[in-house]
């Protein structure tokens, strides 16, 4: 699912190519970057980890998401009180940021 691209056209996904490798910073993560103290929600840090690829957890019980990814040690939880709070958007931009990163190495070295 991850190497499938959406045309502009409309004709249906396809394969992504070679030369691309990992994945792309959304422009919803730039505007967190930029702006941290935005009213950002669950929803939004959901939307950016399913994009680039992060393992998005939602509270089983209590009132924590949980952040992880699985090309860097470590998991980062994210209370839902909204609006979340910058320090969480910076620690969550800056998880992204080395995940983008280390998925396109990984790819490289491929």
């Amino acid at each position: 699912m991850a190497d499938l691209v959406e045309p502009a056209s409309g004709e249906g996904p396809r394969r992504k190519e070679p030369g691309k490798p990992g994945p792309k910073e959304p422009k919803l993560l730039a505007q967190m970057r930029q702006n941290p103290k935005g009213n950002w929600n669950t929803g939004h840090l959901e939307t950016v980890s399913k994009a680039i690829g992060l393992r998005y957890t939602p509270p089983k019980r209590g009132s924590h998401f949980k952040i992880s990814s699985p090309h860097l040690p470590g998991i980062l939880t994210v209370p839902s009180k909204r609006p979340i709070k910058p320090p969480y958007i910076k620690k969550f931009v800056a998880l992204a940021e080395a995940h983008i990163s280390a998925a396109q190495r990984r790819a490289t070295e491929q």
